[in-house]
C-alpha cells in the first residue's frame, strides 16, 4: 500500500506569525480502495477537524495556542509547495 493522494495545510497565526504545516495522506493500491488517515501536525494550534473518507479530512478552524487568535489556513493538494 502506498500514498495515492495527499493534502497539506499551512496554518499561520496573523498576530504572532507562528507557522505550522499539517498533512493527511490517503493510502491504497490498485487492488483496494484508499482510506484517509488523520491530519498530523499543527503543533502550536488547536485544530477543529472534519473527517470525510471520500474527500479527505479538512481543518474547519485553528486557534493559536500561544496567543489565542484564529489562524489562517491554506490548503494544497498532492505535493507540498517548496515555498512553505
Amino acid at each position: 500500500m502506498g500514498v495515492i493522494d495527499s493534502t497539506f495545510f499551512r496554518i499561520r497565526c496573523p498576530q504572532c506569525e507562528t507557522i505550522n504545516i499539517a498533512e493527511a495522506h490517503q493510502r491504497g493500491s490498485n487492488w483496494s480502495p484508499g482510506s484517509w488517515g488523520s491530519i498530523r501536525g499543527g503543533g502550536d494550534f488547536e485544530l477543529t477537524i472534519k473527517d470525510d473518507d471520500v474527500t479527505g479530512p479538512d481543518i474547519v478552524s485553528a486557534e493559536c495556542t500561544l496567543c489565542g487568535v484564529a489562524a489562517k489556513i491554506e490548503t494544497r493538494g498532492f505535493a507540498k509547495p517548496k515555498d512553505w
